[in-house]
């Protein structure tokens, strides 16, 4: 998995699940995305403030250390990182009317479909917020 990722290409997946971690980045990989992983909300905020700039973020958001509740609060702060959108991926979503006011740009629920992940993400990457049709 690279460290440096060109945005267009480039997610950054936030998953503390070490399994599901691997598995969906090689997943991603096999898709032509490069991914860059992170075990929790802490760990993906010191690689975004250390210069890793994504396409996406797809973010768990029940993690140790940091969730990625706290992690979308920082992000949103940051005018460097805000602009980064975040499609959750949690057993535990957030409403779709909510979702804007988070910084969320799709939402994908556990266990998740792949199929659904990766349309999800092509949205994302056509500037398409998904958060309101994926409740």
């Amino acid at each position: 998995m690279t460290t440096a990722l060109q945005p267009e290409r480039g997610i950054l997946l936030v998953e503390d699940d070490i399994t599901a971690r691997c598995k969906l980045a090689q997943i991603l990989e096999a898709e032509g995305y490069r991914v860059a992983c992170a075990a929790h909300g802490r760990e993906a905020l010191d690689r975004l403030r250390g210069g890793l700039r994504p396409g996406v973020i797809v973010l768990d958001l029940e993690t140790p250390v940091m969730s990625g509740w706290q992690f979308l609060d920082l992000q949103q702060e940051d005018p460097d990182l805000k602009a980064i959108p975040v499609l959750t991926l949690s057993a535990h979503c957030v409403g779709a009317d909510e979702a804007p006011a988070f910084g969320i740009a799709g939402i994908v629920e556990k266990p998740a479909d792949v199929a659904r992940l990766l349309a999800t993400i092509r949205a994302i990457w056509e500037g398409e917020s998904t958060a309101a049709s994926q409740e």
